[in-house]
């Protein structure tokens, strides 16, 4: 939903080691995304409908400034900081 995606992993306190969270949205668009409230940081993938990355950005806990992908996304990939060891322009199979 919506409320879901909105609150994403904040007020999480730990993430275990091969967890995340994937958010899909409606329409394929330049969806932000801020670390509010959000104690761990986070590599943050963004991917269009095709499984293309489009973008990839590793945030920091409570910053409050959005990030937008470079391209428009379907999909929002949130896993741990260091963890997520693709590169722009790689494709995901299964979403």
């Amino acid at each position: 939903t919506p409320d879901t995606r909105a609150q994403g992993l904040m007020y999480e306190e730990h993430l275990p080691e091969n967890d995340g969270m994937l958010l899909v949205f409606e329409d394929q668009d330049y969806h932000g995304i801020w670390m509010k409230n959000t104690h761990i940081p986070l590599d943050v993938v963004w991917i269009n409908e095709s499984g293309t990355i489009v973008d990839i950005a590793t945030l920091q806990p409570h910053d409050m400034n959005i990030t937008h992908p470079r391209q428009p996304a379907r999909y929002v990939l949130e896993v741990n900081a260091g963890m997520f060891s693709g590169k722009i322009g790689d494709t995901i199979n299964s979403i």
